[in-house]
C-alpha cells in the first residue's frame, strides 16, 4: 500500500527534481553508449510501503531527510565502469555516492566505506546518492578508462605469481560490444598463458584458483598494447626471451553492499 507521501506527490502534479551528479552521469552514459535503465521508479517503486531512492519521497534518505521532490538514484547497464566507480568511491572521488549495486553485489558508504560487499539481486548498475550532495558534480567520468601506464621493464621468464587480469580498452561499451578480459601469465609458452573471455566473473574466478592474493589486480590496456602483450605472452619459451609483466602501482579492486538496496 502506498504511503501518504505518494498521494501528496500525485496531488502536487508529480514534480521531480534530480541532483547534479545524477543529471551529469546520465548525460555521460548517453554519450558513451551505456544503457540508461531508469531513474524515476515505476509504479512498484512509487507505491511500495517503503519507498526508496527511485522515488521523490524516499524513506531511506541519507544522511538527512530533505524537503522537495527529489529522486536520488539511477540504473545503468553494467560494465568495466562499475569497478572504476567502486575504486573512485573508496578513494573519496565520488562523495555524492551513498551505495551501489551491480553484478549481484552491494557496496555501502555507511557500512564500511565501500570496502566489502553483500549479496544483492541487481545485475545492472544501481547508484544511490547522498542527500547532502544534491549540487555536487559527478566528478571523474567513469565511462572512460584511464590511459594505460608505460610498458614496465620486462623480467626474466620463470618468475612466479604472474597471474593477472587485463581488460581490452574500447570493449565493454554496450550490449553489442562486450568487455573482453584475459587471464595471463600462468603457463609460459603455451596457449594457456593467455585466456580470453567476456565473462568477467569467470576471469576473476580463474585467478582466484591459482593466486587468491592477486585476484584484485586488473589493468585496462589500449588495443595496441593488448595485441603486443598477447603476442609476447603466447611467444615460444626460449632461454633469453622476456615476457611482459603487470603494471606496477595502484590497481582497481574488483570485488568488494547496504541492506537498503534497490
Amino acid at each position: 500500500m502506498a504511503v501518504s507521501a505518494y498521494y501528496a506527490w500525485v496531488d502536487a502534479g508529480r514534480p521531480v527534481s534530480r541532483p547534479r551528479w545524477l543529471t551529469e552521469i546520465k548525460a555521460l552514459a548517453r554519450e558513451h553508449g551505456v544503457p540508461f535503465l531508469g531513474d524515476l521508479g515505476n509504479d512498484a517503486h512509487l507505491q511500495t510501503p517503503r519507498p526508496q531512492d527511485h522515488t521523490p519521497f524516499s524513506v531511506t534518505e541519507y544522511p538527512v531527510q530533505i524537503s522537495g521532490w527529489w529522486i536520488n538514484a539511477i540504473d545503468l547497464g553494467a560494465g568495466p565502469w562499475v569497478w572504476r566507480i567502486l575504486d573512485g568511491a573508496r578513494a573519496g572521488r565520488y562523495p555524492w555516492l551513498k551505495y551501489m549495486n551491480a553484478y549481484g553485489q552491494n557496496w555501502s558508504r555507511a557500512r564500511d566505506g565501500f570496502r566489502t560487499a553483500v549479496a544483492n539481486a541487481d545485475a545492472h548498475l544501481h547508484l544511490s546518492g547522498m542527500t547532502n550532495h544534491l549540487a555536487t558534480p559527478v566528478g571523474a567520468n567513469p565511462f572512460v578508462a584511464t590511459a594505460p601506464p608505460p610498458a614496465p621493464a620486462p623480467i626474466p621468464r620463470g618468475t612466479t605469481g604472474m597471474t593477472t587480469i587485463y581488460h581490452k580498452g574500447g570493449t565493454g561499451t554496450g550490449a553489442t560490444n562486450p568487455a573482453v578480459y584475459a587471464m595471463a601469465g600462468e603457463s609460459p609458452g603455451t596457449p594457456a598463458n593467455w585466456l580470453e573471455t567476456v565473462d568477467y566473473e569467470f576471469a576473476v574466478d580463474l585467478v582466484l584458483i591459482h593466486h587468491p592474493e592477486r585476484y584484485s589486480k586488473a589493468r585496462t590496456l589500449s588495443p595496441a598494447t593488448w595485441d603486443a602483450w598477447k603476442a609476447a605472452y603466447l611467444a615460444p619459451v626460449s632461454t633469453d626471451e622476456l615476457e611482459p609483466v603487470e603494471p606496477a602501482g595502484a590497481q582497481p579492486t574488483l570485488r568488494g553492499e547496504d541492506p537498503d538496496v534497490e
